[in-house]
């Protein structure tokens, strides 16, 4: 929120103490009126919510305000502690990369010095041995020939040997076949891990597709409070629709009542008009008086509230002070945040155990996996007896090669072993080429091995087609699937915590910018409350003033009608009169005309009065009929009265129920306020929410001042790598067991599901084939004993035969290398020969001392950090191989070297198709599991 949103609040003050004053008058003008006691209660119940409304309000600006400052604060903090561990761990991956390239240089300068003292101590040796050589040379030459012929019958012993192993080659590389096979489900696993990986990524896009339709529902909420806004200016279209209507009747209502004015006296309803007025007068001059007391109470008010204000200022620099005491109250936070990784290690100890229980779930699946390692252990002592071998044939190749010295200096004299060790060439081209026809028949029995594995094939599916069918025998395994479920759901919800941890930093920013824009429009949502609020009170106020000029015409109306009514009275006992004079005059009539009879004599006189009674009769009747059709008019006038009066009550009800949906809508707007209300305890929870978090912002900082975890496993590098490597080795290997397990849990459910399609599958049959499906059964369960039974021989032979074959193979590699070492022993030996020969020619003196002097000392090189990187040999020409065409020896051919390539040995224990290890360092967000 900007300073200008902040300052709104002082305006919204003296606006609402004008609205006080206002509705002060309306009560003052209520109170009057008995007949709108219920509206005047409702209107005061109105605005006291207003006013707890109001001050709520206040209270949530200032708590906004401080969160705003806060959320700006920690917003700070994180990003510099961000920046801070990127740094970090930039220049922690550097030194990392130097310090493992320093380690690299020195164990190549190591390399390099071990070689060239070995280099060194050999030409020694050498120079002696060929000394004593050339004094000895005489004695050896007949212990030669007896060499010799060893040599031959070793290579008849290989040969044979050669053959022998042929055929257990073919056993290791069906083998090998075996393990490319492992090989392939263990990616065919990988490939489900894969598309659970995919399956997570669209968990993660359904959880953000959710927070956009939290989005939606708060654009929603605002929609329906603009739809209420527009229902308000509706509702006042309609307010303002009656009022007009209301004008019209007054209009229709001061016409009647120039009508009855005209036929009533003007002084009585002066009279009764200037008592009221006196009456009004009086009760105005009274509210008045409270009116200026009220006046002075407002001003009072505004005193207090300014003092109120100073002691806000007072108090918000006692915050600040508090807020001083709570950053010395991180600080013991700290401790406890220790004390919490405590508890946190009892939390991992406890995985531990879970995990043991877990593995004591597994027995079966270790059972299996033992048989594997068997086959492992064996290998290891079948690479121990290679390396045993290789001792042994290292001691071989030395006397040998003692041997051979021996008889170079013989063949330099007889040209006789010269044709013989031609002859030995022919040999040796023999057995490439026997070596070559080996291969071809490895490569036959690879295809034939090719053709079994289909055969293979063909059975192990069979075995998966029957196996589907037996299905009473795995029902023991379903109770223990059950279990390791069970299991493999704690672990689950364990890493799902975990994961709620880590994800609480990234949360807690998206919720502070939620609150900032939820807060700006609640803000504005209030003001423009406040504007409807005002509206209504002047509507209000407006709809109250007419009901108070209706109030007074219907008072009005009934006087008029009680005095037409008395009027009617009179005008009946008139009536009443006139019909008994009539009837009495007719009684007069009939004694008359009795009295004619007797007295004729008074006719003349009682003609003249009947001459006037005549006119007077005539008279009457004139008046009787003006006086019916008088009240054939006020009948009518009666009739459009009561029309009025019915209509007029038919819109007080119309009124009535409006003030009812007005009552409604006050509900609704109290029901808002204690919306408001809870929305403030949310407010309080997320303020605390917010200062957990900035105690762990604060544990994070130090950490990153004084990391504890780093120190130790820094530690554990300097003082004990091996101890460190294992450690990685163990938690690569949890990880690896736990795929495994989420593994072996998915086939259960394939093979359940295959399970029931088996079971649907047989009961189709049964329906569907007319022939005996169980005999037909049980000769296809015949026929899989059978070749179960076939299948575990097989495996039992290639069980057996494997240990043989393993020490074969070391044992042929082995000649192989003595072969290769011999070779080149011999003709290196022919070199340093002709080289002699050579130096006799031109001086046995000075040969001697230059196979005497040692070689220079190589420079010593140094690195950044002190290391020395190796003494680095002298750059000195390689001695080139005498050929035919060099003139010290023109009797020797150089044989051409076969197209082999050597195999790198690797150290025993090594896994090439391991990936390489991760850096085992700890970050802000925790250990790199």
């Amino acid at each position: 929120m900007t300073e200008k949103e902040f300052d709104e609040p002082g305006d919204d003050l003296e606006q609402f103490d004008e609205l006080e004053k206002n509705f002060q008058k309306v009560v003052s003008d209520l109170v009057a009126d008995q007949n709108l006691t219920t509206f005047r209660a409702e209107y005061e119940k109105l605005h006291q919510s207003l006013v707890k409304s109001h001050s709520e309000n206040l209270v949530l600006i200032e708590k906004c305000r401080q969160l705003n400052n806060d959320i700006l604060a920690n917003a700070n903090k994180v990003s510099s502690v961000m920046q801070l561990s990127q740094s970090d761990q930039r220049t922690i991956a550097g030194l990392k990369h130097e310090f493992e390239k320093a380690w690299s240089l020195v164990e190549i300068s190591q390399d390099k010095e071990q070689k060239s003292k070995d280099v060194i101590e050999s030409l020694k040796a050498e120079v002696a041995k060929l000394s004593r050589l050339v004094e000895q040379g005489s004695s050896l030459a007949f212990t030669q020939e007896t060499s010799l012929n060893e040599t031959e019958q070793a290579v008849k012993v290989l040969k044979s040997d050669i053959q022998n192993q042929g055929m257990q080659l073919e056993q290791m590389k069906k083998e090998l076949e075996d393990r490319k096979q492992v090989t392939e489900t263990i990616l065919a696993d990988t490939a489900k891990l894969k598309e659970e990986f995919n399956t997570l990524s669209t968990d993660s896009a359904e959880a953000k597709a959710s927070e956009q339709e939290v989005a939606q529902k708060i654009e929603q909420i605002h929609k329906d409070l603009n739809d209420i806004k527009q229902q308000i200016k509706q509702s006042n279209q309609t307010i303002t629709d009656n009022i007009n209507l209301i004008k019209q009747k007054k209009d229709d209502n001061e016409n009647l009542k120039n009508y009855f004015y005209s036929t009533k006296s003007a002084l009585k309803v002066n009279q009764e008009d200037l008592d009221n007025l006196r009456s009004e007068i009086a009760v105005r001059k009274t509210l008045l008086d409270n009116n200026r007391t009220k006046n002075d109470k407002t001003q009072a008010d505004l005193v207090s509230t300014k003092q109120a204000i100073e002691s806000t200022k007072t108090k918000f620099e006692e915050t600040n002070k508090e807020l001083q005491g709570i950053a010395e109250e991180t600080a013991q936070m700290q401790n406890m945040l220790n004390n919490e990784k405590g508890i946190f290690q009892d939390l991992i100890n406890q995985k531990k155990q879970n995990h043991k229980r877990i593995a004591a779930c597994q027995q079966e699946i270790i059972l299996r996996t033992t048989d594997l390692n068997q086959i492992q252990n064996n290998n290891n002592i079948a690479r121990r007896t290679i390396e045993n071998v290789r001792s042994e044939h290292h001691k071989l190749i030395e006397s040998n090669i003692e041997e051979v010295h021996e008889t170079a200096f013989v063949e330099n004299q007889n040209s006789i072993l010269l044709n013989q060790a031609i002859d030995i060439k022919i040999d040796t081209h023999n057995l490439r080429g026997d070596v070559i026809q080996i291969q071809k028949d490895i490569e036959d029995y690879q295809i034939k091995t090719q053709a079994a594995r289909s055969n293979l094939l063909q059975i192990h599916e069979e075995v998966t087609n029957r196996e589907n069918q037996l299905s009473e025998k795995t029902i023991q395994l379903a109770g223990i699937n059950e279990n390791i479920k069970h299991q493999a759901s704690i672990t689950e919800s364990i890493k799902n915590d975990r994961d709620l941890v880590h994800r609480l930093l990234q949360t807690a920013m998206s919720d502070n910018t939620e609150l900032s824009e939820e807060t700006k429009a609640l803000n504005l949502g209030i003001q423009q409350l406040k504007t409807d609020i005002r509206e209504k009170d002047e509507l209000c106020l407006s709809t109250h003033i007419t009901q108070k000029t209706l109030g007074e015409s219907l008072i009005q109306l009934t006087k008029e009608k009680n005095e037409l009514a008395q009027q009617v009275a009179d005008i009946d006992s008139q009536n009443t009169e006139l019909r008994n004079h009539i009837q009495k005059s007719r009684y007069l009539l009939s004694q008359t005309e009795l009295q004619n009879m007797k007295q004729q004599q008074v006719i003349n006189d009682l003609q003249s009065i009947k001459y006037s009674l005549n006119e007077s009769v005539t008279k009457k009747s004139c008046e009787i009929t003006d006086i019916h059709e008088k009240i054939y008019l006020l009948n009518g006038e009666l009739k459009t009265g009561s029309l009025a009066f019915k209509n007029k009550i038919e819109t007080i009800e119309n009124l009535k129920k409006e003030l009812i949906r007005e009552v409604k809508r006050h509900q609704f707007l109290l029901d808002s306020v204690q919306h408001s209300k809870a929305l403030f305890k949310e407010h309080i929870q997320l303020t605390k929410a917010l200062l957990m978090e900035q105690g762990k912002c604060r544990a994070l900082e130090d950490e990153l001042e004084r990391p504890m975890n780093i120190h130790r496993w820094r530690f554990l590098e300097g003082t004990n790598p091996d101890l460190l490597q294992l450690f990685k080795m163990s938690m690569e290997l949890k990880n690896k067991l736990m795929e495994k397990l989420y593994a072996l849990q998915r086939i259960n459910l394939k093979r359940d599901k295959a399970k029931e399609d088996l079971d649907k599958q047989e009961k189709h049959y049964k329906w569907a084939y007319t022939g005996n499906i169980n005999e037909e059964m049980n000769y296809l369960n015949n026929v899989l004993k059978a070749k179960n039974q076939q299948f575990n021989e097989i495996s039992n032979q290639v069980a057996l035969g494997q240990s043989s074959v393993d020490e074969q193979k070391g044992v042929v590699l082995n000649l192989r290398e003595m072969l290769r070492e011999e070779k080149s022993g011999y003709y290196d030996m022919k070199k340093k020969v002709d080289v002699i020969r050579a130096s006799t020619v031109k001086g046995s003196r000075n040969a001697q001392s230059e196979l005497s002097r040692e070689p220079k000392s190589a420079e010593v090189r140094f690195v950044g950090g002190g290391f020395s990187v190796s003494q680095m040999p002298s750059q000195q020409p390689d001695v080139k191989p005498l050929t035919a065409k060099s003139g010290f020896s023109p009797h020797i051919f150089a044989p051409s070297r076969p197209k082999t390539v050597m195999k790198k040995k690797l150290p025993s224990g090594w896994n090439p198709q391991r990936a390489q290890l991760q850096p085992f360092l700890p970050t802000v967000s925790g250990p790199n599991v």
